[in-house]
């Protein structure tokens, strides 16, 4: 019960967050660019509270910065950013001050936070580097810094990483072993120039299509090869990592 009262405390401040200043000023109309801009959360994404029950940690997107999925993209972005994802950053609120700090500052797009079993550590996800990786926000020290060097490949919000009690590692979905950024987004992207075959009735307006595919064989669903991974286990104090599964496709570890 306790933990329910602090989750919805933070949602009720974080919709005030989420508004910019100007909302909050009497008499003062709305203008369509700061209505665009307010942040809001992702409706698949948890929220993590931490063990000692003083911090929440979510993401927020930016609608500014949401990189919009294209025909050779059109799951992950070039940076290997869920296309869902992109324009997000991680923010914590104290459940009893309020306080709240963006800590990953725009740069990029940064999701899926998840606290430590002891708090002292955040993990998640984020592209800031260039591509996307897993992450730490040590609370102690207040610094980021990137884990490992492979990159993460979950597809859906609730795919977020998982603690080991000791808080010694972590299990992360990452990109198939040998396969670039560039290679995935070629078996992802849907196939095009096959064209259909029609089909005329004289004397008929109507016309009929069949797809070639269609007909000799059934195409597994689109999210079937987009959420293929590797399961990893990165050690934190190193960033070692070792592959605990090939090509599989977990939605919750």
């Amino acid at each position: 019960m306790q933990q329910s009262r602090i989750l919805l405390m933070l949602l009720c401040m974080c919709g005030t967050l989420a508004l910019p200043a100007f909302a909050q000023k009497q008499n003062q109309s709305l203008a369509i660019e700061d209505a665009l801009a307010a942040l809001s959360f992702h409706p698949q994404m948890p929220l993590d509270l931490s063990p000692d029950s003083q911090w929440v940690a979510y993401a927020l997107i930016d609608p500014r910065r949401n990189i919009l999925p294209d025909d050779k993209y059109p799951f992950f972005t070039r940076t290997g950013v869920p296309t869902g994802m992109s324009g997000y950053d991680i923010w914590i609120t104290n459940t009893k001050s309020g306080e709240s700090k963006n800590l990953t500052g725009g740069k990029g797009s940064s999701w899926g936070p998840v606290w430590s079993p002891d708090g002292n550590h955040l993990a998640f996800y984020s592209d800031r580097s260039g591509q996307a990786h897993l992450w730490l926000w040590e609370r102690s020290s207040r610094r980021l810094k990137q884990l490992t060097d492979l990159v993460v490949h979950p597809f859906y919000g609730f795919e977020v990483v998982r603690w080991t009690p000791d808080s010694r590692k972590i299990v992360v979905k990452v990109l198939p072993e040998g396969i670039s950024l560039e290679d995935a987004a070629k078996v992802t992207t849907p196939s095009q120039g096959h064209a259909n075959n029609e089909e005329k009735y004289p004397g008929s307006t109507a016309r009929i299509y069949r797809s070639p595919e269609a007909q000799n064989s059934v195409r597994p669903a689109p999210w079937m090869k987009e959420s293929t991974g590797d399961l990893a286990l990165i050690d934190v104090s190193g960033g070692k990592a070792q592959r605990i599964g090939h090509g599989i496709r977990p939605r919750g570890v």
